[in-house]
């Protein structure tokens, strides 16, 4: 299920950084890697990328968001840089965005962002098993890079409205990002009731 409101030719980040990320993962191959929905995973990077800019996120956040899975998730097994080449990706988005997407490689997410969130809470779990202390920007920056990643991928109406929960919780949030999810549960119910009706008709 794709976002809905995402539509071709919207903004790309253009930073020199950003570029170089782009280019880096073009050489990679993340162009020609499988991802969900029929699509690469160069297409979900930038997706991901661009909802981030939508909702005015920071720019590191922005730049994570373009190479949030190239070291391979809990979820996306597929890793397209080793991890011994952290300092390559150091040098190409900075410091703090390559931060940013080695923990997310880390973490046992979306649960685990979600439940500190829930309880005001800074410790997260890996997928090691292991528990460990995250400081508040992270883990709100790390929280609405998830969000952007599973909003560009489509969620169900429920895993939707369970993100928006969280969501209010953070700092300022962004208004859009908020009405985004909205957007989505109401795509998804929509989609839902098709489904059922056209069950019920055979």
């Amino acid at each position: 299920m794709r976002h809905p409101g995402m539509l071709p030719g919207q903004q790309l980040p253009r930073d020199a950084r950003s570029l170089a990320a782009i280019n880096l993962l073009l050489a990679r191959g993340a162009d020609k890697t499988a991802h969900a929905n029929e699509r690469s995973l160069l297409e979900h990077l930038i997706g991901t990328a661009r909802l981030l800019l939508l909702w005015n996120a920071p720019i590191d956040t922005v730049r994570a968001g373009l190479c949030h899975s190239i070291y391979g998730t809990n979820a996306f097994r597929t890793a397209t840089m080793r991890r011994n080449e952290r300092a390559l990706l150091q040098q190409t988005i900075g410091r703090r965005a390559e931060a940013l997407v080695w923990s997310f490689s880390r973490l046992r997410r979306p649960a685990t962002l979600q439940r500190a969130l829930r309880h005001g809470s800074n410790l997260v779990r890996e997928r090691s098993g292991r528990t460990r202390h995250i400081d508040s920007s992270s883990l709100q920056q790390l929280f609405i890079l998830e969000c952007a990643n599973l909003l560009d991928q489509g969620v169900s109406m429920t895993h939707a409205r369970r993100l928006l929960r969280e969501a209010t919780r953070l700092q300022n949030p962004s208004p859009v990002m908020l009405e985004d999810f909205r957007r989505q549960q109401r795509y998804a119910k929509r989609i839902r009731c098709t489904e059922s009706a056209a069950r019920s008709s055979h």
